[in-house]
């Protein structure tokens, strides 16, 4: 589905409607926060501490089905030959941007990767512009998903106008142990305040009345 960024990016308040999905992705709250869940966990084939599978839906193989489904070529997701992408999940969204438009959102990524490897990523049409590693994921979480990041807030600033397509995702790397779990909110493009417009020269701030 493609949306305009002048109006609201779709809610995970709602779910994920509007929104594509591909592998263990659901929705659900989180430190206030309305989010996106989505896990590198495998349905019936991970067991104890990594038996966190939300969805009921196995995560993407990566090398092929993963990298097909955000964009990229198979690979790309890879670090070097000794470490590789094994499997994933991940969420898209299709929307008109006007060149200038800002997205903001928030992430969070808790895992049971003791090596470190694994790792969330950001996309803006097939092209990965930031990533998250697990090894920065040494505080406490309540709940069954391993340690944590804390939400971190980002943005993105677009520099042309037209069709884009965004993607986050968590991928699981170098072998199955260990699963990942990527939480995504807040995901919007702010209307332009009056306030900014005004500092560009826009419009000004204020007006002379008219004597």
């Amino acid at each position: 589905m493609e949306v305009n960024a002048a109006s609201l990016i779709p809610s995970f308040q709602d779910g994920l409607a509007g929104w594509t999905a591909g592998g263990d992705v659901s929705t659900g709250q989180h430190s206030g926060r309305h989010v996106a869940v989505l896990t590198t966990a495998h349905s019936t084939l991970d067991f104890d501490a990594d038996a966190i599978n939300q969805s009921g839906l196995d995560p993407l193989v990566a090398g092929g089905d993963l990298e097909d489904f955000v964009g990229i070529a198979p690979g790309g997701l890879d670090g070097d030959v000794l470490d590789q992408a094994m499997e994933g999940s991940a969420l898209k969204l299709g929307m008109t941007v006007a060149a200038g438009d800002v997205l903001l959102f928030e992430w969070n990524l808790l895992t049971h990767d003791t090596m470190g490897v694994d790792y969330a990523f950001f996309m803006v049409n097939g092209v990965v512009v930031d990533t998250f590693s697990s090894a920065l994921a040494v505080n406490a979480a309540s709940g069954a998903f391993g340690n944590q990041t804390g939400f971190a807030s980002m943005s993105y600033q677009f520099t042309t106008s037209g069709p884009v397509e965004i993607a986050f995702g968590v991928v699981d790397m170098t072998d199955y142990v260990g699963t990942s779990t990527l939480m995504v909110g807040n995901v919007a493009i702010p209307e332009p305040s009056v306030a900014l417009l005004g500092a560009l020269g826009i419009i000004p701030l204020f007006r002379r009345r008219r004597a």
